[in-house]
């Protein structure tokens, strides 16, 4: 996922500007231990380089976004081989279905906090989400940028729900695989030996499932790719 972000025109310029400066703070501190990193250098110098951070993070969600995915396509016999603490299959899938999406609202949240930054927006930034940059770059007029966002809000407006519902009660409705019957995990209830039909049916079924999550997921990055393309001028004028 990380790879199929990279290449953008924004992270170019990104990566031009912070070549200019960022080696030269670092020295900079490590010489003078009284200096703090993010102090130093001129209000746009200080940007690039909050920018920097926020996209490098958005970078450590997407790694930790293939590793979910690798969770999620492991051979479902050593599942319980490995994790013996575990009662059933379904708990491993769905704790690392949850795990997606918690991760995927992260890497809109960050996407907002960029999107602060480079409009100049008047928000806190450790409070800003998709959402809240969405309605105030539109109150500000920054209409096209606040549509796109848009975009992207109401496609995972169900996931960012269920995700705070598992955040702050501790418990989510998100069915993993749209309720895909694990049999292994009803027969193992009645102490009966599951047929290799329906194991190779589940399994069938949870790649399919996998499948539509690996081509939302990118259609979710194209999104984006198209909020950073439109964002460029914006980076621009305070390189």
């Amino acid at each position: 996922m990380e790879e199929y972000l990279s290449g953008t025109q924004f992270e170019l310029e990104l990566a031009k500007a912070s070549l200019k400066f960022v080696s030269k703070h670092m020295k900079e501190c490590l010489e003078n231990p009284d200096l703090v990193y993010e102090d130093c250098g001129t209000e746009n110098e200080k940007k690039i380089k909050l920018i920097l951070k926020l996209y490098g993070n958005i970078s450590v969600v997407l790694r930790d976004i293939d590793l979910t995915f690798q969770f999620l396509e492991k051979e479902r016999a050593d599942i319980l081989k490995h994790y013996s603490f575990l009662d059933s299959q379904e708990s491993y899938f769905k704790y690392h279905y949850e795990n997606y999406f918690i991760r995927i609202i992260t890497v809109l949240d960050l996407l907002g906090k960029i999107g602060t930054v480079l409009y100049g927006l008047d928000l806190k930034l450790e409070k800003v989400s998709a959402y809240t940059f969405k309605d105030k770059a539109k109150k500000e007029g920054f209409n096209e940028i606040s549509s796109i966002v848009e975009k992207i809000t109401e496609k995972l407006n169900e996931l960012k729900t269920e995700r705070h519902k598992k955040l702050h009660t501790g418990e989510a409705d998100i069915k993993p695989f749209n309720e895909i019957v694990i049999w292994e995990d009803i027969n193992a209830l009645i102490g009966s030996e599951t047929d290799e039909i329906l194991k190779e049916y589940t399994d069938e079924k949870i790649k399919e499932e996998i499948t539509i999550l690996r081509k939302s997921t990118l259609e979710l990055i194209d999104l984006i790719k198209e909020f950073l393309e439109e964002s460029n001028t914006k980076l621009k004028e305070i390189i």
